[in-house]
């Protein structure tokens, strides 16, 4: 799926906004939950059925690597 020039400027300008996501120098950088509930945000403002998927799947995975790690 090829984004338009304005979803691409929407996401940009949405990433922009939640500094979380990007800025090292703010301590809710490694705040996990503010990041996925940023990332929440920017995937129900896109309403882009393919972030969404990806996104699903990302999660799905760190789940399930974090089981395999609480496995060990």
């Amino acid at each position: 799926m090829r984004w338009s020039e304005g979803d691409t400027v929407k996401f940009v300008e949405l990433y922009r906004e939640r500094e979380c996501l990007w800025n090292v120098m703010k301590p809710s950088y490694t705040n996990n939950q503010m990041r996925v509930g940023a990332l929440e945000k920017i995937v129900e403002e896109m309403v882009i059925e393919g972030l969404r998927n990806t996104y699903a799947y990302n999660q799905q995975l760190q789940k399930t690597e974090k089981s395999r790690k609480s496995n060990y």
